[in-house]
């Protein structure tokens, strides 16, 4: 594999490799930039690592608003770990204020696509704690979402 990749996939297969010291010494910095660069290209599984490098200090400097803005792009993108991490985030107001009935409705999101089944054990224990109208409302800009996916968004 190319050490200069061009492409958005081969830019975050090679920052994997980077993070995680595979085939190539590890460098979290290198992994940073590498997943920035397919982030940038709209690749949303590089805009969720992107994300959890921010909020976990590799590679950059902890930064938890900028975790949130990679996690936000890669749930409008219908990334089901992007949106988990969008409603953990709004969950625990880490870098953005607080808001259950947004992070339902993201967590919602990814529990729905089935890719983990800790999305759907995390939906279904806000189901007994959040109040009927705000798992509603939650549950019609989820659906609001899914109507209008791709629609005007980058």
């Amino acid at each position: 594999a190319s050490l200069d990749p061009v492409t958005p996939e081969d830019q975050l297969d090679l920052g994997y490799k980077y993070l995680l010291g595979e085939e190539i010494a590890a460098d979290h910095k290198k992994a940073a930039k590498l997943f920035r660069k397919a982030a940038e290209n709209g690749n949303s599984n590089a805009q969720f690592a992107l994300g959890c490098l921010y909020q976990n200090g590799q590679g950059v400097e902890i930064n938890y608003r900028e975790a949130v803005k990679w996690y936000l792009k890669a749930a409008q993108a219908g990334n089901a770990y992007g949106q988990f991490l969008m409603g953990l985030s709004l969950k625990d107001g880490s870098g953005v204020p607080k808001d259950p009935t947004e992070s339902f409705k993201w967590i919602h999101l990814a529990a729905e696509q089935k890719v983990e089944a800790e999305h759907i054990e995390v939906r279904d224990h806000l189901l007994l704690i959040l109040t009927p109208s705000m798992i509603e409302e939650a549950k019609r800009r989820a659906n609001q979402f899914l109507l209008y996916q791709g629609v005007g968004s980058n």
